[in-house]
Parts: C-alpha cells; structure tokens; sequence
C-alpha cells in the first residue's frame, strides 16, 4: 500500500514537471550514504556504506531523467560484500523557495556483485524509492533500498549528496 502511495506521488511530480515550460540541461550528483539493513525470511545482511553517482537531463525544474551507478559495501561480522548498482534514475520535484525543493525519487536496477575471499556474490534486483530536500546544490534524502532475489532484503537509506 504505502509503494502505491508512492508511485502516485511520484507520477503528481512528473506529470508537473513536464507542465512546465523550460530548456532541458544536464545535470549529474554525487551521494553519499549509510542503509541500515533489516532481516527478512531469516537472512540478515549487515549495515552497508553507499557512494552513488548519477548523471542524466534535467527537462525543467521539475524532472529529471537519468542513470547511475555505485559502490556499497556491506561489512560482514565474517566476510565483506561489494555490490555495484547500475540503475536508473527518475525524480519529480516541487518547489518550496527559489533555492529549495522537495523530491521523489525511484532508482530501478540490478546490482551486481563482486566476488570475495569466500566466493560469496550478491547479484539481484534493485529497488530505491526514495523522498528529500534540494538546497541550491546540497541534497539529502531518505529511501527504502531493496535487493530482490529469490527473498527480498531491504534497508532504509539515508544519503547526502550535492548536485553539479
């Protein structure tokens, strides 16, 4: 229910930003992040440090379209997982000031896994719906993060970023 919610306020901003009149530009940013992991059907992941870059077009003040990709790395009590999300990007924004605004977001990839010392991988579906705050080139937001494979291990997402 609360996914349906969002996809809705999601559509609301993208459907207000191609409203708007104004020359599309590129835009790119850089985030960084801590997810704090939950344990679901018996698999527990530990915490995860996260570094994201996403380049795209912003079409107006309102949209933007794009792709990116990342680094988390997930530290084990025993063994340590490097994972590279390769996503892409979509984010509606509404405007609170001349310098600020609100935003949703929604990341939808797969995350590819690199192997460690005990030939461990994890390589799945990945999900990151998401909600901030821009301010002039600052940012921070707050998400869910999912890795969906045959069972679904989420984290709540916390990022600060700036925007270039």
């Amino acid at each position: 229910m609360k996914t349906k919610r969002f996809l809705i306020i999601l559509a609301i901003f993208m459907i207000a930003g191609f409203s708007a009149n104004a020359q599309s530009r590129y835009s790119g940013e850089v985030d960084f992040g801590y997810s704090l992991s939950f344990e679901k059907f018996g698999i527990e992941m530990s915490d995860r440090i996260n570094v994201f870059t996403t380049h795209g077009v912003m079409f107006n003040e309102r949209f933007f379209l794009g792709a990116g990709a990342g680094l988390d790395y997930a530290y084990e009590t025993d063994a340590e997982v490097f994972m590279i999300p390769v996503y892409a990007n979509v984010k509606g924004f509404l405007p609170i000031s001349e310098k600020s605004s609100v935003f949703a977001s929604a990341d939808i990839g797969y995350t590819i896994g690199i192997e460690n010392d005990y030939g461990n991988s994890v390589s799945c579906f990945y999900c990151c719906p998401s909600i901030g705050l821009k301010m002039n080139k600052f940012k921070i937001q707050v998400g869910y993060s999912m890795l969906v494979d045959l069972v679904t291990l989420g984290a709540m997402q916390f990022k600060v970023g700036f925007t270039f």
